[in-house]
């Protein structure tokens, strides 16, 4: 039987490969912390190296012994006892040694790893500088499983639907099979506590077995059902091995005009991800990685996420599962193809890539083309060839230069960075695909185009959000285009000829906490099962020239906007699903008061008002007379337009409007926002989970900070400084003080290896004060200290 240890404690690192480890780590770890920006990427290329002991049972001979490192970047040398045993040069694909005659048994062994983690490595995706830091650490799980000689090396699961009759082909993998040997397999619905269903039986030198299923549910995005496979390995009626394999039946289908899935169509509507965070790049546990997964479909709204650029944690596949989310996996690369060498690395990488995720059903397309890169067919044709070997139910695309190219894979997926830009369409699929057979999909778009800071103006923020929205319903209105992926869901560290030059690319619809930008609303307004209501200005005449609010713009998934003034109804919007409603009313009756001017002329002054709020400057006035409506009028001066601004939008004579926007859907307010000058600041707190655990490693869980006035909307210029400290149970990942930035901020806490309560505490608040309110509406626990001026935020470890 299985028997697995996770190794992920006890380690010992240094940064110099030829010194000794004395620095005490855990898994996951980067081999380098960075600040949030501003820093030098090259100090986290090394020759770094990880140490550690590993006693091995005198009990475990004759056993199989198998050392598995699920992520080292980039360049793995792998040593048992001073001898090397293995090489790996990939920092994106699980690999495992057989580590069986390399061990003394009861005895204390020890690993050593020697990484390097240099981008002038001769392996995929260096060559040529991408955008994102590639960092390096081992930062994903170690473990051993021991096992019998005799054991399952693999379980590959095919779902068929002949004749709409749920089949799977299971081919099991066994080593050292005996004649005699067999293979059971049974199945039932994944978090059941009912028995397994046997579905047959096989022999372990044939390894597969076809069964049908009558009543089986198929997983669907809102409806993700999976199964457990049981496979178990019998020699003389005794079980000597088994392993649980998760799956999904559901049948996906890439056609001229769409996506289908178990027959339905499906527009795809994702963003891309990269996998790392604030400090530690790629070094985080389970937990943040099913968190993220966990934003896109529950906080963003995306039905589909591309992890761009390499494989991704399978954690976060794992989440994608349970949620529904379809993926496109993709190997690593960007731009670049190198010489022979590089290419065999990358047949490699594509092999391990599709062993170890080939049974995900959320994983709908393999993304098998190194993105953006310049032809080469025998190469693309080798490595399609190898992907349909492999995997040949599971379609398979790649990132295209350029429109019309050749291609081999079965979908054409191009970046469109020109799409949004200047209110311009996306390319139709004839404009990029030769053969209008083919499906098309839009792999990219946004990002460079657009980048916008969470602190920049309310112009640049609603730029980039128009941008989304604009694309998005574009691709919604064209039924041969399989949909589209945003670049991207965060803000991301990038090497120095990228971003803004503080070593950030601010492509994200969030920032690199996870923070939701303007942007992330284009997303938001297709959901229906959470109302959404979000607008694009604070109504500050400050903000735009010559004391106008210029565009504004709300973003909602209500039937219907109402918006008011100082409680007196101004409009009423329709709303078109998917796309902002555009204000252009600030007045609306208000004006009945003013007796002196006639029903025309009030009209006049309306158009007038609202026509300066939004540009700056009134229309074209006309000195004597004119016509409005039809009739003949005695025009409004500027003088007494300019004072009428100043009374009903300016605010001047000292009532400042308030304004409200109430969103509506089927009859009832769902959703509401008021805009006054703030008179009082208050801290949103959202912390991921309050109960961690100790388990394989340390838990995390991330803390996410939002500066609201008392109406509860983000002020985007607080650049507050917030100190913070953890103590008891939990340990700070990042520095000890931060700044808030655009309103936002955060960070992360991790468990220390201690039990019991742990704190963490946020001060340095003295420019927010007044009373705290408690926006999250997430239940997180938390004391105010100092009268408000601090916060107190309990956790517990088990």
């Amino acid at each position: 039987m299985n028997d697995r240890k996770y190794l992920n404690n006890e380690w010992k690192f240094t940064e110099d490969a030829e010194t000794d480890a004395t620095v005490s780590v855990r898994i996951p770890h980067t081999c380098k912390e960075f600040p949030y920006h501003y820093f030098n990427e090259s100090k986290c290329q090394m020759r770094c190296k990880y140490e550690r002991p590993l006693f091995i049972l005198d009990e475990w001979k004759g056993k199989t012994l198998l050392l598995t490192f699920e992520g080292a970047a980039h360049n793995a040398e792998v040593f048992i006892n001073d001898e090397p045993v293995y090489e790996h040069r990939c920092g994106y694909t699980a690999f495992t040694i057989d580590i069986t005659n390399h061990v003394e048994y009861g005895k204390s062994n020890r690993i050593r790893v020697i990484l390097d983690t240099r981008e002038s490595l001769n392996i995929p995706p260096f060559g040529e500088h991408s955008d994102f830091l590639a960092y390096g650490g081992i930062y994903r799980d170690v473990y051993l499983d021991v096992k019998e000689k005799m054991h399952i090396q693999d379980v590959y699961v095919r779902t068929h639907f002949p004749k709409g009759r749920a089949q799977a082909i299971s081919r099991v993998k066994v080593a050292n099979p005996e004649p005699a040997v067999q293979i059971r397999q049974g199945i039932r619905m994944h978090g059941s506590d009912n028995d397994y269903t046997d579905v047959g039986y096989v022999s372990a030198t044939k390894g597969t077995m076809a069964f049908s299923m009558g009543s089986i549910r198929r997983w669907e995005p809102d409806d993700p059902v999976l199964y457990d496979l049981r496979t178990e390995l019998l020699a003389e009626g005794k079980v000597v091995d088994t392993v649980i394999t998760r799956v999904g039946f559901r049948e996906a289908e890439f056609r001229k005009d769409g996506f289908y899935l178990n027959g339905k169509k499906i527009k795809l509507r994702g963003l891309c991800r990269s996998q790392a965070f604030p400090y530690v790049g790629y070094a985080m546990p389970d937990s943040m990685q099913i968190e993220d997964a966990n934003i896109l479909k529950n906080e963003l709204g995306v039905n589909a996420v591309r992890a761009a650029n390499y494989p991704q944690s399978p954690a976060f596949l794992n989440r994608c599962d349970e949620l529904g989310l379809l993926v496109i996996c993709e190997i690593p690369g960007s731009r670049y193809i190198g010489n022979i060498k590089w290419k065999n690395q990358e047949l490699q990488n594509t092999k391990e890539m599709i062993l170890q995720n080939r049974n995900h059903p959320s994983i709908i397309l393999w993304s098998i083309r190194v993105g953006e890169s310049e032809e080469d067919d025998d190469f693309n044709r080798r490595i399609s060839g190898l992907a349909r070997k492999l995997d040949p139910d599971r379609a398979t695309t790649g990132v295209h230069r350029k429109p019309k190219e050749h291609m081999v894979e079965d979908v054409y997926a191009y970046n469109d960075f020109a799409a949004g830009l200047n209110g311009a369409a996306c390319r139709r699929k004839s404009d990029v695909v030769s053969d209008m057979e083919k499906p098309y999909l839009i792999s990219a778009f946004g990002g460079v185009s657009y980048p916008a800071k969470s602190g920049d103006g309310e112009a640049r923020r609603l730029g980039q959000a128009l941008l989304y929205s604009n694309v998005l319903h574009d691709v919604e209105q064209h039924v041969d285009v399989l949909g589209s992926f945003g670049w991207n869901m965060t803000d991301y560290n990038a090497h120095q000829n990228y971003g803004s030059g503080d070593r950030i690319c601010y492509h994200g619809v969030m920032d690199m906490f996870r923070n939701p930008k303007l942007a992330a609303a284009a997303y938001q307004i297709y959901r229906d099962e959470v109302p959404v209501l979000e607008l694009s200005s604070s109504l500050s005449f400050g903000e735009n020239p010559m004391h106008s609010l210029g565009d504004v713009y709300a973003y909602t998934n209500a039937d219907v906007l109402r918006t008011y003034r100082n409680g007196e109804p101004i409009q009423e919007y329709e709303v078109t699903k998917g796309m902002p409603v555009r204000i252009d009313d600030f007045i609306g009756n208000c004006l009945e008061a003013e007796s002196d001017f006639t029903e025309e002329q009030r009209k006049e002054i309306r158009n007038q008002l609202n026509h300066k709020a939004c540009t700056g400057s009134f229309m074209e006035v006309r000195e004597k007379k004119g016509f409005f409506g039809g009739k003949k009028t005695e025009s409004v001066d500027e003088s007494t337009l300019n004072r009428l601004y100043e009374k009903y939008i300016l605010g001047n004579t000292g009532l400042v409007p308030e304004y409200r926007f109430d969103g509506v859907k089927d009859g009832r307010v769902v959703s509401s926002i008021t805009r006054v000058p703030m008179k009082m600041h208050d801290l949103e707190i959202r912390v991921s989970a309050t109960e961690l655990r100790e388990g394989k490693t340390y838990d995390v869980a991330s803390v996410r900070f939002r500066a609201l006035d008392e109406n509860g909307n983000i002020l985007p210029y607080a650049n507050n400084p917030l100190a913070l400290k953890a103590e008891g149970s939990i340990d700070l990942i990042g520095p000890k003080f931060i700044t808030l930035q655009g309103g936002m901020g955060g960070t992360y806490v991790r468990t220390n290896g201690k039990m019991g309560m742990g704190k963490l505490m946020i001060s340095g608040l003295q420019n927010l004060h007044g009373n705290p309110k408690d926006h999250r509406g997430d239940g997180t626990p938390y004391n105010n200290l100092n009268g408000g001026r601090g916060y107190e935020l309990i956790f517990h470890v088990k």
